[in-house]
């Protein structure tokens, strides 16, 4: 049972039931600073008092808010009503913006915050930060998951990062709206459930030992704002966290319908037709010294990519004067074939049975396109009062808001060209889950609020966008860079993501893969990927594939619950019905022989598997049975993988 006990009139003390066998979870506190206690740790404090605040602006309209100041709460109370911890700061640097904080445990053992805030202060309320937690504890082996791109994981957070709390930017770079630091056995989580995924910061570590957020309402004068519930949730491992926040997020969210093309697991090479016209300092990714500059010379090194046994061929700088030139416009160029030389590639591609799918940037326009020119009103206008300005290559961009109607019209009819005449078989649409989001202040757009408009606008641009190719090419591929819940609802791929920009964090990719499975990843098969990019041994993952691809897709990903190697290194499993498949991945520069023990009780199985087959390797394994473990030894060459596939 769950129950309040009171001492003092203030004391809180709120039991849960256990959590994977630890003992009562309870949140106590006497007055506005309450603490998080599960399986006899301290986890960290919800200080209602020192770390609430709002961001305000003078100004009387969201659309002009574009400065503001930070205020602290004058004074908060807390009270008990019913069965429920009410919190109330009635004013904001002395003026009347009233808050209100109702804490409630739930069905799934957490704690849930759901927060009011009435402006009646002349000017908007744009920002509203907190609840959060504040001196979170040091956890044996404690590291900090945080949704960037599709994760990273940072060990020992507050030493990292101790002098000033790091911001993360959500929707895009941070990919979901929780992140949850754990050690040995015990944790805590803070998620947003907020379906309309709106700009918001993810906010951690610095002097106060921070899990907290910032999110962006612009609340007008007279106004009322409901925020997002955000939970609090004690948990034994980071997969707990993530299944809660999987089971929030199918709630309300769409299934994306997965092209069979991408559940073919391609494996497609770039080929650059134009670089850049300047070698970008910074960005190595495409350069001069990879251009085949037409496109008759791009189909002889598809003819070699034939040969080698690859699907197809992913077209970069085909259009304008090559890579991150024209954005938003998209026409072949002459000097490359022009049109008819661009069909005559892709139908010969189509020949080999090779696909073809085409570069398209969806966030960025060329400040000297034909586009722009005529329709400057495109952009996305920030907190600056003018566009986000990024230079790439010796060229000049502004960032576009997907919210714009016109915007969105733009992009959809350059798919459509690049499906319906071209022949092209999809369309990478770039930086939607990489590169930055930003506010935009433009109100002709349409959008609700700033906030609102990365993830309102491409929803919109999405959902048309499959609705257009529903008629013209129902197996297209749309795949977008990076990783981002927001778009995964609507397109076939996700690239993942790179970019490790915090110092001191993992890539951490399995984060984004276990709490989304449905949203299909680039990668290798050691977590199921669509080995769309770069495998380590084409034969090997394609041989991997072939055996139980279908078991990546249908099947559970278990990442590495009950799972261990000896010695230590990457491993994962899936799990169906009766089967079962383990990758183990050898980073070392030899081979290595490593002992693996997988948890039958996990599986749900007793018995030792009928039959154990290393796949790329063509050897049968010999398992044996250890204390509820199946126990097997694999080798695995230098710099390679593994999968062992279990039948019962």
């Amino acid at each position: 049972m769950r129950s309040f006990m009171w001492s003092g009139g203030v004391l809180l003390l709120l039991t849960l039931p256990s959590v994977a066998g630890q003992s009562d979870t309870v949140l106590r506190g006497d007055g506005p600073v309450l603490e998080v206690v599960a399986g006899g740790e301290a986890l960290g404090r919800i200080d209602l008092a020192g770390t609430l605040a709002v961001l305000y602006s003078e100004e009387p309209s969201i659309w002009s808010a574009t400065s503001w100041r930070e205020l602290a709460p004058d004074q908060v109370s807390v009270t008990r009503a019913g069965d429920r911890l009410r919190a109330v700061a009635p004013s904001f640097g002395g003026l009347p913006i009233r808050m209100e904080a109702l804490f409630e445990p739930t069905e799934d053992d957490a704690i849930v915050a759901k927060v009011r805030v009435w402006n009646r202060a002349p000017g908007v309320v744009v920002g509203h930060r907190g609840p959060g937690l504040s001196d979170v504890a040091d956890l044996p082996g404690g590291a900090l998951l945080i949704p960037n791109r599709p994760g990273h994981r940072l060990a020992n957070p507050w030493l990292h990062y101790g002098s000033q709390p790091v911001i993360l930017e959500y929707p895009v770079p941070a990919s979901m709206q929780y992140m949850v630091y754990a050690g040995s056995g015990c944790g805590i989580a803070l998620h947003v459930q907020d379906t309309e995924m709106a700009y918001k910061h993810l906010v951690f570590a610095g002097p106060k030992r921070e899990m907290t957020v910032l999110q962006h309402p612009f609340i007008p004068p007279g106004g009322r704002w409901d925020s997002p519930d955000i939970v609090f949730q004690p948990v034994d491992d980071w997969h707990r966290a993530a299944e809660f926040y999987r089971d929030w997020y199918r709630s309300w969210a769409r299934e994306p319908r997965v092209s069979p093309l991408v559940r073919a697991m391609p494996s497609m090479p770039g080929t650059v037709i134009k670089a850049r016209p300047i070698d970008d300092p910074y960005l190595k990714d495409v350069t001069k010294d990879q251009e085949v500059h037409t496109y008759a010379a791009a189909l002889e090194q598809a003819r070699g990519y034939h040969s080698s046994g690859l699907e197809g061929v992913h077209l970069v700088g085909w259009f304008g004067q090559g890579h991150d030139t024209t954005y938003p416009d998209y026409w072949p160029a002459e000097a490359m074939g022009g049109e008819a030389g661009l069909v005559e590639y892709i139908g010969a591609l189509h020949d080999m049975d090779m696909l073809a799918v085409l570069y398209v940037n969806a966030r960025l326009a060329n400040v000297n396109s034909e586009s722009y020119h005529a329709h400057p009103e495109w952009r996305a206008l920030t907190q600056t009062g003018h566009p986000r300005e990024e230079r790439v290559g010796g060229e000049t961009f502004h960032v576009m808001c997907p919210g714009c109607r016109g915007y969105q019209d733009h992009l959809v009819s350059e798919v459509r060209r690049v499906a319906e005449r071209y022949g092209a078989d999809g369309a990478q649409l770039d930086q939607i889950g990489a590169a930055w989001s930003v506010l935009c202040f433009d109100p002709s757009h349409g959008h609700r609020t700033p906030a609102t408009a990365w993830a309102e606008g491409h929803a919109a641009f999405l959902s048309r966008l499959e609705a257009m190719l529903d008629v013209v090419a129902p197996e297209f591929i749309a795949w977008i860079e990076g990783a981002w819940e927001g778009a995964g609802q609507y397109v076939d791929l996700s690239q993942g993501g790179f970019w490790p920009d915090l110092p001191g964090a993992e890539y951490f990719p399995q984060m984004y893969r276990y709490t989304l499975p449905e949203h299909p990843l680039f990668g290798d098969a050691r977590m199921g990927g669509v080995p769309y990019w770069g495998v380590t041994d084409l034969g090997r993952n394609r041989a991997i594939n072939a055996q139980v691809g279908d078991l990546f897709w249908d099947g559970v990903f278990m990442d590495d619950q009950g799972l261990e190697t000896s010695p230590s290194t990457e491993g994962h499993w899936f799990l169906a019905e009766d089967e079962a498949v383990v990758t183990v991945v050898n980073d070392a520069s030899v081979p290595v022989r490593f002992l693996v023990t997988l948890d039958l009780r996990r599986a749900g199985k007793q018995s030792l598997p009928t039959s154990a087959r290393a796949i790329a390797a063509e050897q049968d394994v010999a398992p044996v049975i250890w204390e509820n473990h199946v126990v097997f030894e694999v080798s695995v060459p230098a710099r390679q993988m593994e999968a062992v596939h279990l039948r019962w």
